[in-house]
């Protein structure tokens, strides 16, 4: 039982997770930027929920001279509340969460990495990395990234994926917007996920119907 639960806390990342829309867009509709969302602490408002981190999931290149382009996943996180939001296992890195964050504190451009990239690669902590991020069809930015750490496994990446952690904030001065992101959410002990998904719209937005997901 413990394993089936620590497998659907690390597919969903929290107790749940959703990407917010607009109150009144239409289906399909793309959002351009993030300005509307609700700061994290605003989630407290609703009934049952604890703490609320902002993650943006987007895509990434990584321009290797010499070499083909490498696409893969950017996480980019807020580091003070993704602790208090997020579900971790302990072994899932040599450090704890907390010194990962820590990390990521050390310098503004900083990422985590897998281990594996460090292993196989001559890629090692303090080097940089040229990255493109996408966010969406309307925001990208190219920039270098320095390695601040690694991780072997981390909520929502598969071994199959190529996947960087990173600062949202970070990402947000390089684009000069304030970015569309997920929301995830950590709720009191026993409180249904449907039922915070349900009391979204008390704070003037939606849930993406096809974009949510729960750990219960």
């Amino acid at each position: 039982d413990q394993w089936l639960e620590d497998r659907m806390y690390y597919r969903v990342g929290s107790d749940v997770r959703f990407a917010p829309v607009p109150l009144n867009a239409q289906p399909g509709e793309e959002v351009i930027d993030g300005a509307w969302i609700p700061m994290p602490d605003r989630f407290h408002e609703l009934p049952g929920v604890e703490a609320a981190t902002p993650v943006g999931d987007y895509g990434m290149r990584i321009r290797v001279p010499g070499q083909n382009d490498v696409n893969g996943r950017f996480l980019a996180i807020d580091r003070l509340t993704f602790p208090m939001a997020s579900w971790y296992r302990r072994d899932l890195s040599e450090e704890s969460l907390g010194a990962l964050m820590n990390r990521l504190a050390l310098v503004p451009d900083g990422i985590l990495v897998p281990e594996r990239v460090v292993a196989e690669t001559p890629l090692q902590i303090g080097d940089k990395i040229s990255l493109r991020v996408s966010v969406n069809s309307s925001i990208s930015t190219s920039s270098s990234f320095t390695v601040a750490g690694t991780y072997k496994y981390f909520p929502t990446v598969y071994e199959e994926e190529l996947v960087f952690v990173g600062s949202l904030g970070y990402l947000a001065i390089l684009t000069g917007v304030p970015l569309p992101h997920d929301i995830w959410l950590r709720a009191a002990p026993g409180v249904d996920g449907k039922s915070v998904l349900d009391a979204i719209p008390q704070l003037g937005i939606s849930v993406d119907p096809l974009r949510h997901d729960d750990a219960s």
